[in-house]
C-alpha cells in the first residue's frame, strides 16, 4: 500500500493534482488492507488541504469507523450523508445503506442493521445482492432464523445471488 500511495503521489503530482476521488482511493486501500490509522491520516490530508469531501469519501469514512469499531461516529456520518440526497454527489442510495450496515455489523451492532434494514425498506429503496447478504448476516447474529428462510425465498423470487461468505 505504501509503493501504492508513494505512485499515486507522482502521477498526481505530475499529471492529475490532488482531488477528493484520490484521496477516496487511497483511503479505501488502506480501509481494505487494515490499515485505519494510516486511512484516517489521508482523510485528515485531504482536509487540510481543503478539498470538499464527497459522498464516496463519507462512505469509505464510514467503513474506516466501522472497522474501529466506532459505532457513534458510523451512526453521524450515516446521518451526514442523508445530507447528500438533494445534491448532485450522491451514489446510489443502496450503496449507503449496504456501508451502513456492514459498519453495524463491524461494530457488533446487529439490531442498528436490522433498524437500517427497516428504514431502508420503509424509504423505498430497492435491496441488491450485497443487501440481502448482509440482511441474511443481520439475522444470523440476531437468530431471526424463520426470517432468513423468508429472505431467501425473496432472493429468489428476486432472481438475484448472494455472494458467499
Amino acid at each position: 500500500m505504501a509503493e501504492a500511495y508513494v505512485l499515486m503521489s507522482e502521477l498526481v503530482h505530475e499529471e492529475l493534482g490532488w482531488n477528493s476521488e484520490t484521496f477516496d482511493s487511497i483511503m479505501d486501500g488502506y480501509v481494505m488492507a487494515g490499515e485505519v490509522d494510516k486511512a484516517m491520516k489521508t482523510w485528515d490530508e485531504m482536509t487540510q488541504r481543503r478539498l470538499a469531501p464527497t459522498a464516496l469519501n463519507y462512505i469509505t469514512l464510514m467503513r474506516l469507523f466501522g472497522k474501529r469499531k466506532d459505532f457513534e461516529k458510523v451512526q453521524q456520518t450515516f446521518s451526514l450523508l442523508q445530507t447528500f440526497r438533494s445534491s448532485d454527489d450522491v451514489r446510489p442510495l443502496v450503496d449507503i445503506y449496504n456501508t451502513y450496515l456492514e459498519a453495524c455489523l463491524d461494530c457488533e451492532k446487529p439490531e442498528a442493521a436490522f433498524s437500517g434494514l427497516q428504514c431502508m425498506k420503509s424509504n423505498g429503496i430497492l435491496p441488491d445482492s450485497g443487501t440481502y447478504f448482509l440482511k441474511l448476516a443481520t439475522l444470523d447474529k440476531l437468530q431471526h432464523i424463520d426470517e432468513m428462510f423468508e429472505t431467501l425465498r425473496e432472493i429468489q423470487e428476486a432472481g438475484l445471488t448472494v455472494p458467499a461468505p
